[in-house]
């Protein structure tokens, strides 16, 4: 039986869904493993390049029955592992070492699941670029209570943990949030691995921007965790870190490059503070502004 099964999610994954599997096959670890996917209606070539691979399940949704945390709760009743790693479609496992690297926190008692650092793909706006660096950076922490952070784009969970602890299934996005916000408040630990590296990474347009962070703002708002003055306390080390970080990457041209920084930023910070004050909106604007469109109320 297998002692570790891997869940991914797919729909249109693309011809680079095929990178992903041999990655994940060729993880180097003395553990037995398995993978689950669940396909939510692709029409693209994503399952073809699936039965191509010693996948052990496959299992098709229609794309209306898809959930972030209702899915992922879906995979659960499939697996056979008693760890359960999550990896979204479009997340590249760095080296042979990142399934061991992930996973091997777990053998501590009080620790219910561990996550992985995420490093931006290189074609990624440089924008972009340094949020990942910003909020995944090279140093191992624990997430304590106040200082939730946790992501399922790549994760790994003691099925234990979440046959009891469930993901939320009514909410856009951030269910992986509000499901470290649940453990640590019964005194489980959630370790960030940063050896255990995902290359992962999105071209967010100004307004697929705001309409991220608008469902973001929204989600933590519903479970309590943004903290008061939480911008102004934050923004002065944000962007006066992004303002080095394009000096570094584009010095010639930087002075180019602040203008459109600001206007992304704006986006992003006004489509979170707006989400976060989603109760001033009417439903049908809140559907406008978001990317998931459900459990908007």
């Amino acid at each position: 039986m297998p002692e570790i099964s891997i869940i991914i999610l797919t729909k249109n994954a693309g011809r680079k869904f095929k990178k992903i599997l041999v990655r994940v096959f060729e993880q180097d670890i003395n553990k037995e493993f398995e993978v689950i996917i669940i396909d939510s209606g692709s029409d693209d070539k994503t399952l073809k390049i699936v039965h191509k691979f010693p996948v052990a399940k496959i299992l098709e949704i229609q794309p209306e029955e898809f959930g972030h945390g209702k899915t992922r709760n879906l995979a659960v009743s499939l697996c056979q592992g008693k760890y359960l790693v999550f990896l979204t479609q479009d997340a590249l496992p760095q080296d042979e070492n990142w399934l061991k690297n992930l996973v091997s926190p777990l053998s501590d008692d009080l620790v219910a699941a561990t996550f992985s650092r995420q490093i931006p793909y290189r074609s990624t706006n440089l924008f972009q670029q340094y949020a990942h660096y910003f909020l995944y950076p090279k140093k191992e922490k624990t997430s304590i209570l106040g200082d939730v952070f946790f992501s399922n784009v790549s994760s790994a969970i003691k099925k234990e943990v979440l046959e009891k602890i469930k993901f939320s299934e009514d909410l856009p996005m951030s269910e992986d949030q509000a499901w470290a916000k649940q453990v640590l408040e019964n005194g489980y630990k959630i370790i960030y691995c940063p050896q255990a590296a995902v290359f992962h990474s999105h071209n967010y347009s100004f307004w697929k921007n705001f309409k991220r962070n608008f469902d973001a703002g929204l989600s933590l708002k519903k479970l309590g965790l943004i903290k008061k003055n939480q911008f102004i306390l934050q923004a002065p080390r944000y962007f006066f870190g992004e303002i080095w970080f394009l000096i570094k990457k584009r010095l010639i041209f930087f002075p180019l490059y602040l203008p459109f920084m600001f206007l992304y930023e704006f986006f992003r910070i006004f489509g979170f503070w707006l989400g976060s004050h989603y109760k001033i909106l009417p439903l049908s604007w809140r559907k406008k502004f978001s990317l998931h469109k459900k459990n908007l109320e």
